[in-house]
């Protein structure tokens, strides 16, 4: 593990375990510069923290639970007609974030009758 992931990483999991760390984080590398590599990790580390015990330098970072997690692919999420999934298919981002981390019940139906604007 990279001193660059690792303080990512200690980072993101004290946020999630509502010990500190930075609400917003902005990944700058160049072309080819591991921003995969880091998201995977920083998914897979959330997801299930114990994924980073077999590394000796995981040692001591924060084991937040209760994490939920959602993935966005903006290259395959289209704007004007949506990305289905759960038999239901948002419109926005927001909304997809909503049913990724929701389910149906954390997504808002359309409004009816007058309110349907």
């Amino acid at each position: 593990m990279t001193a660059g992931l690792k303080s990512l990483l200690e980072d993101v999991l004290k946020r999630l375990a509502g010990k500190g760390g930075a609400p917003v984080l902005k990944l700058m590398t160049p072309f080819g510069g591991g921003k995969s590599h880091t998201m995977a990790a920083l998914f897979h580390a959330a997801r299930s923290r114990k994924a980073l015990d077999v590394l000796p330098e995981a040692k001591g970072l924060e084991s937040p639970t209760g994490v939920r997690v959602a993935v966005v692919d903006g290259q395959f999420f289209n704007a004007q007609q949506g990305k289905e999934s759960q038999g239901i298919r948002p419109l926005t981002l927001w909304g997809w974030l909503a049913l990724q981390l929701g389910g149906k019940a954390g997504y808002p139906a359309p409004p009816t009758g007058k309110d349907a604007r």
